[in-house]
């Protein structure tokens, strides 16, 4: 797979995991296809409606990655993978979420299709 493909995903990963970004409708609506569905870890099954709902009113995080990885699956589909350390800033509440994501390039645009967390340990 393509190295710029690559980099330019985890960009895009990266930017839904901003706080800022998640604060704004406007780009996780871009940024989410809209057929696209995400399996929480809280067991719940979210679509992009509901997650544009959500997300701006969830207290504000900060997330570091690792482990992150990017496997072609088409030519206009990718798997993500990887671990996400998620700190509440308020509270400092900490916890460690297996991510995966299906990205798919659509009409020259790249947007996320899915998304499932899993607590981990």
């Amino acid at each position: 797979m393509n190295k710029k493909i690559k980099d330019h995903i985890k960009k895009l990963e990266h930017e839904l995991l901003d706080p800022e970004v998640r604060k704004s409708g406007k780009r996780i609506g871009e940024l989410l296809a809209d057929d696209f569905f995400e399996f929480a870890k809280d067991g719940k099954k979210y679509n992009k409606k509901e997650i544009i709902d959500i997300l701006p009113s969830c207290p504000e995080e900060i997330f570091a990655t690792s482990n992150f990885d990017v496997l072609e699956i088409s030519s206009n589909t990718v798997l993500v993978t990887y671990i996400a350390d998620r700190k509440v800033i308020k509270t400092e509440e900490k916890s460690k979420t297996l991510c995966s994501s299906i990205w798919q390039e659509r009409n020259g645009k790249w947007q996320m299709i899915f998304f499932q967390g899993t607590t981990a340990e």
